[in-house]
């Protein structure tokens, strides 16, 4: 009688390097999209003051130009949001003067009670904006108040220029109604 020889339960050595070497790839794989995703998360989460600071500085550096074009507050119909497309909404009467044109002003305000969402956009604005100007004359505010719409976070950036020659304080606020860091 012949004895047959069973294979069961047997394994063979390269068989365990094999299986060790496919698991380790597979754990570092992982390891890393793991890295990669808490990184871009921590840093996204992190850096939002600085994004809200850098773009309240580039508002309030925009609004100190005329625009474009221009003359864009001749152009713009206030309540057709549709002829806003392609405007960016500078107040200066001139570039490289801080004189702010009372036209664009109120030009601004109106497109901003009309269409807030829009008049982000001619701002370049990607957070919830409030602009106010003041002097001895105007007292004047465009966009959405942060402290009456729920403001969680609120960066702000003061500039100085002039209307009909009467100094003027040009504060920006970017603002956001959700926790933007860590406390």
């Amino acid at each position: 009688m012949q004895k047959k020889y069973s294979l069961k339960a047997q394994f063979w050595s390269l068989d365990i390097v094999f299986a060790i070497v496919i698991f380790s790839v597979a754990l570092t794989i992982l390891a890393y999209t793991w890295l990669n995703v808490n990184t871009n998360l921590s840093l996204s989460y992190g850096n939002a003051n600085f994004i809200m600071q850098t773009q309240a500085q580039i508002v309030a550096r925009n609004i100190l130009t005329p625009g474009y074009p221009s003359n864009w507050q001749s152009i713009v119909n206030t309540t057709n949001p549709s002829t806003w497309i392609g405007v960016s909404a500078g107040l200066s009467v001139s570039e490289g003067s801080t004189e702010l044109s009372i036209a664009k002003i109120y030009s601004l305000q109106s497109m901003a009670a009309y269409n807030y969402t829009q008049s982000e956009e001619a701002l370049g604005a990607s957070y919830n904006y409030y602009i106010a100007i003041d002097t001895s004359a105007y007292n004047i505010t465009i966009g959405k108040n942060p402290l009456q719409n729920g403001a969680v976070t609120i960066v702000t950036t003061d500039e100085g220029a002039f209307i009909n020659g009467v100094p003027a304080r040009v504060a920006v606020y970017i603002w956001s109604s959700s926790k933007t860091s860590v406390e």
